[in-house]
């Protein structure tokens, strides 16, 4: 394990897009107003929050535009927007599945799971096309310049970070945990741990300590490592859950990562704690 300056942290998480047949007549992506993503496939009942990314790189009046996917359509409202806006008829289910701000219409598109046409229209003139073939279960068709690239809700794809050289400060745990527990101790803002599993009860009642003083205090952490979650790990998390601590799990059939095996934490002032192995 070591501690380093957070700028020190070098990462790479991208995530493969899985490209599919849909594609744009030109197979690039257009500068003017376009779709620039398709979530018609939701896991919840009856594909609840299925909606369109439409992206406008001007102000757009879009009196008289429609969606259309060939047999049902729909009248976008008469409204002037600009960036990226989700088009849905259904805005309690869709407003914590996308980033972009939601456009209500009062009429329904029903995007086919098998595969359909999207299409882009002011008046009778057509502005943009997408298709898009088999959606999978759960996941975001989003515009490429070459094709339409499947991802799963939420995934992530962060470029990888250079740095300058830093100096470090290595240890090992469990046979050292000083310098992971004084560094979480010294926080005063917010922690961010993200791990494999936990159970240590002494770095337990210094996250504990942190929230009760107003510091942010999360855990992320893989819901099936190898071994399973003891009954006193659930209770450790169960009491930092009760202690105002975040506590999440990441898994299970429908979730955007298979598992979640990375270990760091993040504190304030630039100090970031990494490790190869378990940490708590």
């Amino acid at each position: 394990m070591f501690v380093a300056p957070a700028g020190a942290a070098s990462q790479s998480t991208g995530l493969g897009a899985t490209p599919v047949n849909g594609t744009h007549p030109d197979e690039t992506t257009p500068d003017g107003p376009h779709v620039a993503a398709v979530f018609p496939n939701p896991v919840a009942a009856e594909d609840a929050g299925e909606h369109v990314v439409l992206a406008f790189p001007r102000a757009s009046n879009l009196t008289g535009w429609t969606l259309t996917d060939g047999e049902s359509t729909l009248s976008l409202p008469n409204a002037t927007v600009s960036g990226r806006v989700a088009v849905t008829s259904e805005p309690n289910a869709t407003r914590n599945l996308t980033d972009a701000d939601l456009l209500v219409s009062n009429d329904s598109l029903g995007l086919a799971n098998g595969g359909d046409e999207v299409r882009l229209l002011d008046g009778d003139r057509l502005v943009d096309e997408v298709t898009y073939g088999d959606a999978p279960d759960g996941e975001v068709g989003r515009r490429t310049d070459e094709a339409l690239a499947w991802r799963p809700l939420g995934a992530t794809d962060v470029p990888v970070v250079r740095t300058t050289p830093s100096n470090v400060r290595t240890f090992v745990l469990p046979d050292a945990p000083a310098v992971a527990v004084e560094t979480l101790r010294g926080a005063d803002d917010r922690i961010l741990l993200a791990g494999y599993s936990f159970g240590s009860e002494r770095v337990a009642r210094v996250l504990e300590r942190a929230a009760s003083r107003g510091v942010e205090v999360r855990i992320l952490l893989d819901d099936a490592p190898v071994g399973g979650i003891t009954a006193r790990q659930a209770r450790t998390l169960d009491s930092l859950s009760s202690s105002g601590v975040e506590v999440e799990v990441l898994g299970g059939e429908r979730a955007r990562y298979d598992y979640h095996h990375p270990k760091s934490k993040t504190l304030p002032e630039g100090s970031t704690l990494d490790s190869h192995h378990e940490c708590f």
